[in-house]
Parts: structure tokens; C-alpha cells; sequence
């Protein structure tokens, strides 16, 4: 299988899910929700290296050599530069990208490593980047989002808001959705994902 070609100046307000910026600005125009927005503390990336080092196994290119060959392919289709570090834990199987600005830490949970083939690989790892690239605390829809959440889980916002929270979580997935096609290049290959994601199965 031939590995998809670079995209060249990729546009991500291109990609990103129009309901986004939306929802974003339901939440903006909620009175006082830029002075919390800012006063939220970004994440800790030696912090989160820590506990992902107490919890889960970092896995070299030794020990996942399919992995990490999968995520270059992901980071050089979508033109992502910076070091990448990837941990296993347990759970349902999932992956999840901790955003934090450097290095990207990208953790997978559970056997989901083992139920992929190479296409269908470079797609979550394409979805996880997207989120970096999209939706990380540095831009502004992505402090908007991530404030959005945590005011929403702390009860403090109305009701509209609340919603327009929730539905964002879901908008930013369609939006890492669009990159993992985009890395993979290939319609069946980001819908087998879709399926070994949902069912548990192997591609």
C-alpha cells in the first residue's frame, strides 16, 4: 500500500466544522466568559509527561515500530512538526491526544494498537493530530472550547451555553474526523476506523 502524498498549505479553518465557530461564539457571548476564559491555567506538559509516565508504558519506536510509523505518516501528510511521544494504557479502546503544545503526547487505550492495519492507523493518528492542530488551548477556538467544558461541567453557565458546550465537543470530533481521512486519504479506510472504534473489532 502506497502512503498518501503530502497536503500541501493545508487550510485548517478550511477543514474545521463550520458549527464550530457557532457554537464558539454562543459561548463568547455569555457575560464575563473571556476574563475566565483567560483565567484558566493552561496544562502542565511535564505534569501530564509525569503522570502518563506513573500510569502508562511510553512506547518507543522499538517497542511499536507499526505505531510510530503510522503517526509520521500521519504528521507528514498533514505537515505536523514536533516531537511526538506515544503512551499505551488500559480501558475501552480509545485514543486521546493531552493538550499541551510540546511534545505532543498522544495516549491509546486498550487493545486498540492491535485491532488496526496501517491505513486505518495513520487515520487515528490523523484524527489525534487534528485535534492538536485545531483544537489545541494556544488557538482560540480551542481555549473557547475548553473553557466552554469546564464551565459547563462546573454548573456555571445557563443553559444555552451549556449546550452549545456540549454540541462543541461533538463539532471538534467531526473536525478531527476530517483530518483523519485527510492523512489516510482513503473513504473506506476512515470508515473501517469508525467501525473498529465503535465495535471493538479488528480492521
Amino acid at each position: 500500500m502506497t502512503d498518501p502524498s503530502p497536503i500541501a498549505a493545508l487550510d485548517v479553518e478550511r477543514i474545521r466544522f463550520s458549527l464550530e465557530p457557532r457554537l464558539a461564539a454562543v459561548l463568547e457571548a455569555f457575560p464575563g466568559f473571556a476574563a475566565r476564559r483567560g483565567s484558566l491555567v493552561p496544562s502542565d506538559p511535564e505534569a501530564i509527561r509525569r503522570r502518563l509516565l506513573a500510569s502508562a508504558l511510553r512506547l518507543s519506536a522499538t517497542m511499536a515500530p507499526s505505531a510510530h510509523a503510522q503517526a509520521e505518516v500521519a504528521k507528514r501528510v498533514l505537515g505536523v512538526e514536533g516531537e511526538l511521544e506515544l503512551y499505551q494504557s488500559s480501558g475501552r479502546e480509545n485514543a486521546a491526544l493531552h493538550l499541551v503544545r510540546a511534545p505532543i503526547l498522544l495516549e491509546i487505550q486498550g487493545r486498540m494498537l492491535s485491532l488496526l492495519d496501517h491505513g486505518a492507523g495513520v487515520a487515528l493518528f490523523g484524527h489525534e493530530l487534528g485535534h492538536f492542530v485545531a483544537h489545541g488551548p494556544w488557538t482560540g477556538l480551542g481555549a473557547t472550547a475548553l473553557a466552554g467544558a469546564a464551565l459547563a461541567d462546573a454548573g456555571v453557565l445557563p443553559a444555552v451555553q451549556t449546550d452549545a458546550a456540549r454540541r462543541l465537543v461533538v463539532a471538534r470530533e467531526i473536525t478531527a474526523d476530517r483530518f483523519g481521512l485527510l492523512a489516510c486519504q482513503d473513504l473506506d479506510t476512515a470508515l473501517r476506523l469508525e467501525m473498529i472504534a465503535t465495535t471493538g473489532l479488528s480492521g
